[in-house]
């Protein structure tokens, strides 16, 4: 993990995803696939990040975009994307847009993002299928 003034890289690896929070930006992305041995330890750092964000962001209208392109993600991912939203979402000033990406024809990863969409009101998702030949 590269970090930089409180902004994170994280290089794509067989089992846990590409990460990039960019503060400046005012953008998050997870790309790739995560199914880690020890999803807590590898999101720790990312939700602490997260978490300080949004209390650097306490009471400041701004506008956050998330892109959630995971090609695959275990239940214990499904877990700290939950909690990722969820500290997102507690920050009423932030208006955040979701993109979440999905493969064509992969209804089981569409569910997943409409559950998170249900559960989490506040954040505004967009759904892009992404065609593969």
């Amino acid at each position: 993990m590269i970090k930089k003034d409180k902004d994170i890289f994280i290089k794509r690896a067989k089992y846990t995803p590409e990460v990039i929070l960019d503060r400046k930006k005012r953008y998050l992305s997870l790309k790739g696939v995560s199914y880690p041995e020890d999803a807590a330890k590898f999101y720790a750092p990312i939700l602490k990040e997260i978490q300080d964000y949004v209390i650097d962001n306490n009471n400041v209208k701004n506008n956050t975009t998330i892109e959630v392109s995971l090609d695959y993600f275990n239940t214990s991912t499904a877990g700290s994307l939950y909690k990722i939203f969820h500290i997102l979402n507690a920050n009423k000033d932030m208006d955040i847009d979701l993109k979440w990406y999905y493969q064509n024809g992969d209804s089981d990863l569409l569910e997943a993002g409409k559950d998170f969409e249900y559960i989490f009101k506040d954040i505004k998702f967009q759904f892009h299928e992404i065609l593969i030949k």
